[in-house]
């Protein structure tokens, strides 16, 4: 599984990524650092999986843009 992580923290993204690489099937391909990054990267990589800080803004146009 192809693994996106966005968190503007990077204490947090860099936990998160560490927890993330201990399983094998799980493959990081990305990271962001604000909404507009994690848009353009989950738009770019095509991952399975974005995991999103939820309290950091996104553009409102992201819903319309990735494909489900």
């Amino acid at each position: 599984m192809r693994i996106l992580v966005a968190d503007d923290s990077d204490i947090v993204r860099r936990g998160i990524i560490d927890i993330l690489s201990e399983e094998a099937e799980w493959n990081v391909c990305g990271e962001a650092t604000n909404g507009s990054e994690a848009l353009q990267k989950a738009l770019e990589l095509e991952p399975d999986l974005v995991l999103l800080d939820v309290s950091m803004s996104v553009p409102l146009i992201a819903p319309y843009s990735l494909k489900c």
